[in-house]
Order: C-alpha cells, then sequence, then structure tokens
C-alpha cells in the first residue's frame, strides 16, 4: 500500500467511527428496551469496529452476559485472523429469548439502522453468524451487492463441542477478505 494511502484511510476509519457513534445513539434513542452493542473488548472494536468486514448476528439473547465462552471463542478467533477492525452486530439490536423470532415491528425499527451501518463502512464483506442471520440477510436489498458468507454462530459451536468447524470457517473468511483486500 502506497504511504501516501495510510492518512487517508486512517481518516477515513475515523469519520467511519464517529458516524458510528452518532448511529448507536440514535439507536438508543428509538429502542424501548436497552439496545446491545457488540463490546470494544480486547483489542477487537465489536459494533464500533470500522473495516469492511461486517459480521451480523440476528439478535441478542438476553439471558446471557458479556463475555460468555462463545464471545471468547469469537473476539480471539478475530484476532487470531486479523479482522478485530470488523464490525460486529446484530440484525435486531433490542434482547430476546433465543428462540424468538423478529417480528414485523421489530425488523421495521432495527433494520434501517443495520443498512446505515453498511452505509457507513461501505461493506464489502458480510458475514452471517448462524442459519437465522443468513436467512434474514438474504430478504434484504441492501446486501444485494455486498459479497456474504455465513459461519456457525459462535454461541452454537462452543455450546455443541464444534469449535474447531468454526474456527476453520473464520480462516476462509479471513481468506476471503484477503483476496478482497479488504483487510
Amino acid at each position: 500500500m502506497p504511504l501516501l494511502l495510510i492518512p487517508l484511510i486512517a481518516y477515513q476509519m475515523a469519520g467511519r467511527k464517529e458516524k458510528l457513534e452518532q448511529l448507536a445513539t440514535e439507536i438508543a434513542d428509538e429502542i424501548e428496551a436497552e439496545p446491545f452493542l457488540f463490546p470494544s473488548e480486547w483489542g477487537v472494536g465489536g459494533y464500533f469496529g470500522t473495516g469492511k468486514v461486517v459480521f451480523a448476528a440476528y439478535k441478542p439473547s438476553m439471558d446471557s452476559n458479556f463475555p460468555t465462552r462463545g464471545d471468547r471463542l469469537f473476539y480471539g478467533t478475530l484476532i487470531t485472523y486479523g479482522l478485530e477492525n470488523a464490525h460486529i452486530t446484530d440484525l435486531s439490536k433490542e434482547p430476546g429469548e433465543s428462540d424468538t423470532d423478529i417480528t414485523p415491528p421489530e425488523r421495521q425499527r432495527n433494520i434501517p439502522f443495520f443498512e446505515q451501518e453498511l452505509d457507513i463502512l461501505d461493506a464489502e464483506l458480510v458475514v452471517a453468524l448462524g442459519e437465522r442471520a443468513e436467512t434474514e440477510l438474504g430478504w434484504m436489498e441492501a446486501t444485494d451487492n455486498i459479497e456474504t458468507m455465513r459461519v456457525n454462530h459462535y454461541a452454537w459451536a462452543s455450546r455443541w463441542g464444534e469449535e474447531e468447524t468454526f474456527i476453520t470457517q473464520m480462516k476462509e473468511v479471513y481468506q476471503r477478505a484477503r483476496e478482497l483486500e479488504i483487510i
């Protein structure tokens, strides 16, 4: 990468973070329940990651506290593969029971926020965390021109002893992001 581009990229990323912070305020104002935004922890940007790789989960579970064993698996794998600046989000920011669907009113409130996140980040790769997120992403026009992939949800992987499968899938995400030259 030419040295002259490094300050420009740093400036763009700073602008993205400010826009994400502003959007987080809008989310908190709009969502009745306390919204969940992935925390910045251990050098991982979480919701405030400004990279062009976006990890999208379906919706946060109200019965877990960060960091769970699955969270440690996910964040550790992001660090291992140099994806710590990826943006991590939920399609719905509203915590609910892990087996509940996103309701139509919830979708109306939340999906526009996700679409704004993609726009702010100029996302080039969206990674669905689990089958439910993949299905929901398939209905969105906002991802029509963005490459998508799917990995198992990290909580599922840690719960069912599928950590190695998850790590292999995350390596594939890393390899694809390298091919796209976005990390």
